[in-house]
C-alpha cells in the first residue's frame, strides 16, 4: 500500500481517537456533576463510614474530629519534592452535613500547598512524620514514611482548596452502585426512590 493512501486512514483514526477521548471527558464531567449535587437518603453514620472507608481504601490514614462533628482529614502527603524546585503537599478534607429528615451530604476537598526552593519545614508538621504519596484520588495511596526537616522545601508558599468531584463520584459508586450504573448509561439522569439531588452544587 502506498504511503499516500495511508494518510487519509491515519487521519480518520486520529480523529476517531480524539472524538472518543472528548466523549469520555464529557461523561466524566457529567457524572462528577451528579455527585457534586447529590444528597444521600441514608443514615448519616452509614454514609460517613463509607466516606472514611473510601480514604482508607486508597491508603490514607484518617484523622477524625474529636468533638464528634462530621469532619475528617488525611495527613499531608508529598506529591513532589526537589531541593531546587520546591515541594508540593496534599491532603484531603471531608465535611459532612446532616440535612435532617434522613438526608446527608458529603463534600470532599483536595488541599494543596506548593513551596519554592529550600525553606523551613511545614509549620504544622514540627518533627512529625508525613506520608509520601505515590498515587492520586483515582487510586494508589501513601508509600514509605519520611520526616519533615528544615530546608526540605515543605513550608507553604501557596495553598488552595478544591472540591474533589472524582472522589465524591467514587463515594456515590460505593453507596449507590445501582444508581451509579444507571447514570453511566444515560444522558439525562432520572429521579429515583432511593436518592435526591439538590438544586445547587455548593451547600
Amino acid at each position: 500500500m502506498r504511503p499516500s493512501s495511508l494518510r487519509p486512514r491515519m487521519l480518520l483514526l486520529a480523529l476517531g481517537l480524539l472524538s472518543a477521548g472528548c466523549a469520555g471527558n464529557r461523561q466524566e464531567q457529567r457524572l462528577e456533576a451528579e455527585a457534586a449535587k447529590f444528597i444521600y437518603v441514608a443514615p448519616p453514620p452509614k454514609v460517613w463510614a463509607e466516606a472514611k472507608a473510601l480514604l482508607k481504601a486508597r491508603g490514607f490514614t484518617v484523622n477524625e474530629d474529636q468533638a464528634g462533628r462530621y469532619v475528617m482529614s488525611t495527613p499531608w502527603t508529598e506529591v513532589y519534592a526537589s531541593e531546587d524546585m520546591g515541594t508540593q503537599l496534599r491532603r484531603f478534607l471531608v465535611v459532612g452535613k446532616d440535612m435532617g429528615q434522613g438526608r446527608f451530604i458529603v463534600r470532599i476537598y483536595n488541599i494543596n500547598y506548593t513551596t519554592v526552593g529550600n525553606v523551613d519545614s511545614h509549620p504544622s508538621m514540627g518533627n512529625h512524620e508525613y506520608q509520601r504519596d505515590s498515587g492520586s484520588s483515582g487510586g494508589g495511596g501513601g508509600g514509605g514514611m519520611i520526616f519533615s526537616k528544615k530546608g526540605q522545601g515543605a513550608a507553604p508558599a501557596k495553598g488552595w482548596y478544591q472540591r474533589d468531584l472524582a472522589m465524591e463520584w467514587h463515594l456515590l459508586e460505593r453507596l449507590e452502585p445501582e444508581l451509579a450504573e444507571e447514570l453511566k448509561h444515560e444522558d439525562a439522569p432520572k429521579p429515583t426512590a432511593t436518592a435526591l439531588r439538590s438544586t445547587t452544587t455548593n451547600q
